[in-house]
């Protein structure tokens, strides 16, 4: 078995256990659960155990999450707390205007999207879809969140991801990036015509915590005709005014 194997299937019994409940399983229910063998559970369910990612109640013989798993869980709150707030917001939205809308988080050098609120007026079928994740640097989502890092943090990520941009997405303007995130900040949002997918312009706000860091973003993608100047400015403000309640309700 290869250590990705060994990982993947790890990754696998974490999960089960976390959609299973606070009761807990016993070894067999692991087995019959992931399909994995006797020995490969045991070992594997050991070695979490180990590691402070599961616990082994040895009266009951079950195995529950760990606090390593709770920490894991913790840390990843305060983005997925910000997407429960955030959907509500979004739906809304995307039936006003009748246009796409996600939210996406930082994750790493890259962002994720999360969540996708069709309106009247949907992206072909396929082009984004939650899961998918872009470097950050492409698209409105990942430069919304970008323009609003330290100098430091934006160098680095530039110098780590340009060569990605430049091979995969051709009509982003990366040796401007620097003048477009000073732009994208001083004005609050960003504005991309066409550099993820042809024909589909997009707008991108960052949602910030109480320390003004990125942690996630709005965004709204529609067709070219559809994100002219006057109603450009109009989506703009409209999703500027959501970030904050977001925001507000998150602090609060």
């Amino acid at each position: 078995m290869t250590s990705s194997q060994t990982l993947q299937r790890g990754l696998m019994i974490l999960r089960i256990l976390t959609r299973h409940g606070a009761k807990g399983m016993r070894i067999h229910e692991i087995e019959k659960k992931s399909k994995l063998n006797k020995t490969t559970a045991m070992r594997l369910t050991k070695t979490l155990v180990s590691e402070n990612f599961l616990v082994h109640d040895a009266r009951n013989k079950t195995y529950t999450l760990g606090p390593e798993s709770y920490a894991v869980g913790l840390a990843a709150e305060p983005r997925y707390g910000l997407q429960r707030l955030a959907e509500p917001h979004l739906r809304k939205l995307s039936l006003e205007t009748g246009d796409c809308v996600l939210f996406s988080i930082i994750h790493g050098v890259e962002w994720v999207c999360l969540s996708i609120f069709d309106g009247a007026t949907p992206i072909p079928p396929q082009t984004l879809k939650p899961g998918d994740h872009y470097p950050l640097g492409a698209g409105s989502a990942g430069l919304a969140m970008l323009a609003f890092m330290s100098k430091d943090e934006q160098e680095k990520i530039i110098a780590l991801n340009k060569p990605k941009i430049q091979s995969e997405f051709p009509h982003a303007n990366v040796n401007e990036i620097d003048q477009e995130l000073k732009d994208f900040k001083g004005q609050g949002y960003s504005f991309i015509p066409g550099s993820l997918v042809q024909g589909y312009w997009a707008l991108g706000v960052p949602l910030l915590d109480s320390k003004g860091i990125p942690l996630a973003a709005i965004s709204l993608v529609t067709s070219e005709d559809r994100l002219q100047l006057s109603r450009r400015l109009i989506l703009a403000n409209r999703m500027i005014q959501i970030s904050q309640e977001i925001q507000n309700a998150q602090i609060t």
